[in-house]
């Protein structure tokens, strides 16, 4: 499927889509669709990029269920809870391993939590790099709707918060009480945070469910430097 996408015979040529298909293949050990994937990672545009990586959170899971299912495999479960804590602890070596003995990243856990959002909290970049670069969803929130990007936003991991937006996460995502990842940033005194996601475009004049936006939060909290970043670029 992915040589189909690529090549273009009997079907729509679709880069983003032949970079899906064969991550999936060389996560099986498919040493060919390894090497196609190498090959056409430098050649995705930035939108194809995003795409492949939203497809690969979308179906990637069920396709893998679907395979351990038919391998008879009952231990999936137990492999992506020792992923999502070795992520908050920040194993890396046990990350590894989890994910090469197919442990799924965004299989989430109590609090629906999974192995992304514990990374982004824990504030493990090493960890988020492997993950990303993987091709993890970067969008899916747990059960208060917050996802990876805000909790990394709400405390203040500035780093990890740019490797999201990089990544192409939505910093105007809101949870369950209307907050973005700029609200909760500059709520809680991260400057750097805040600076990161007016970089990449967060919306500075969006209001939570109380009506009020990170400018007011700021000013609330008497966050001076926030107050100023937000004012600059355009808060009211």
């Amino acid at each position: 499927l992915g040589t189909l996408r690529f090549t273009g015979l009997g079907v729509p040529q679709d880069q983003a889509e032949a970079a899906f298909w064969w991550s999936l293949a060389a996560d099986a050990g498919d040493d060919g669709a390894k090497i196609g994937t190498e090959l056409i990672q430098p050649l995705l545009k930035p939108r194809e990029l995003i795409k492949s990586k939203r497809l690969r959170a979308r179906w990637g899971s069920l396709i893998n269920d679907l395979a351990d299912l038919t391998a008879g495999n009952t231990n999936r479960r137990d492999l992506d809870d020792e992923l999502r804590k070795a992520s908050e602890r920040g194993d890396l070596d046990a990350v590894l391993s989890l994910l090469a003995s197919g442990a799924d990243a965004d299989e989430a856990g109590d609090e629906g939590r999974n192995a992304v959002i514990n990374a982004a909290w824990r504030g493990r970049e090493r960890i988020m790099q492997l993950l990303l670069e993987r091709g993890v969803a970067t969008e899916l929130p747990d059960n208060s709707g917050r996802t990876p990007l805000m909790w990394a936003a709400i405390n203040g991991h500035s780093d990890i918060v740019r490797n999201l937006v990089e990544s192409g996460a939505n910093p105007d995502q809101t949870d369950r009480d209307g907050g973005t990842a700029l609200i909760r940033a500059a709520w809680n005194g991260h400057a750097d945070s805040v600076r990161s996601l007016i970089g990449a475009g967060a919306d500075v004049n969006l209001p939570d469910d109380n009506g009020l936006t990170a400018l007011a939060h700021a000013r609330r909290e008497g966050n001076a430097t926030i107050v100023k970043a937000l004012i600059a670029a355009g808060a009211r």
